[in-house]
């Protein structure tokens, strides 16, 4: 799983890149493309040596070896501990469930009754994490901790929708961390700014302070 999740995360940081940086499409694109067809080749190539079962029909015989046992490993865990998730919208449903809305079971707040916090904090978060991100693309500065924290959940998020078979508490772990990451991130810049905000104040009191003295002796 994490594997696969390192993988959709490269691709997407890759393919964000290819698309918002015009300056470098044409190098990015043939890189991405010399790229991608060196690891299917050594991937394939890699395979077929380790299975000599393939020699005969290499093409037709991977896909019926990788379908069937992709098949195997959704029966697998569909019959596995929990309830089997037949279809996208519901397992959609159930990581709400579990980590965005009230009573949930893997969120922050989810002791919080009625409140939806932990979704109201992470919506917070990924607003302040879009602005920063635009404001960087506009003022051509590189992409940092912001840019990282959203492809990262976006990629948990993702491949979680697609291989969530069963409602088991460890495929969540992913998603868990990236969302308690960005909810982090916005109590961290909503702390900066308050301290920001106390120490403005703490400078201009002493100055109101000496000026209303002086008014009450010169009176």
């Amino acid at each position: 799983m994490i594997g696969i999740l390192s993988l959709v995360y490269a691709l997407a940081v890759n393919l964000f890149l290819f698309i918002f940086n015009r300056r470098e499409r044409k190098l990015q694109s043939k890189t991405l493309a010399y790229s991608f067809l060196l690891i299917i080749f050594i991937f394939y190539f890699l395979f077929l040596v380790i299975n000599p079962q393939l020699y005969s029909q290499p093409v037709r015989g991977f896909w019926q070896m990788f379908s069937s046992r992709w098949q195997s490993a959704i029966d697998y865990q569909k019959q596995g501990l929990g309830r089997s998730v037949d279809s996208k919208l519901e397992g959609l449903v159930l990581i709400f469930e579990k980590i965005f809305l009230p009573g949930n079971k893997f969120g922050n707040f989810g002791w919080l009754p009625l409140i939806p916090l932990d979704l109201i904090v992470f919506s917070l978060g990924c607003g302040l994490l879009v602005k920063q991100i635009k404001e960087r693309l506009k003022t051509k500065r590189p992409l940092g901790l912001q840019f990282i924290l959203a492809t990262w959940w976006w990629s948990c998020f993702l491949s979680l929708i697609f291989y969530l078979k069963n409602d088991w508490s460890r495929f969540y772990l992913p998603l868990v961390a990236a969302t308690t990451l960005i909810q982090a991130y916005f109590f961290s810049w909503g702390l900066r700014r308050l301290t920001l905000i106390f120490k403005q104040k703490s400078r201009v009191l002493p100055k109101i302070l000496k000026s209303v003295k002086k008014l009450k002796f010169l009176a």
